[in-house]
């Protein structure tokens, strides 16, 4: 029993110790060897929008009328 319960916290230690490094490494890479894409906007969208297909809205303000039913 006790066996069993040594060969499991092993396998998480080295599944939890692999993740690590491999996340290390991403970030490590990903900050070297890619060009930032849009550099005026942190957020890289996967959609493509066109400065003409965004129009402005206008807005009114609403001004709440008054009950003098009192």
């Amino acid at each position: 029993m006790i066996s069993i319960l040594r060969v499991i916290i092993w396998i998480l230690l080295v599944t939890i110790i692999y993740r690590l490094i491999k996340a290390v490494f991403r970030a490590l890479k990903s900050d070297d060897s890619k060009p930032n894409k849009n550099p005026k906007s942190g957020k890289n969208s996967k959609y493509k929008i066109n400065k003409e297909d965004v129009i402005e809205a206008k807005f009114e303000e609403i001004k709440p009328k008054e009950n003098n039913n009192s």
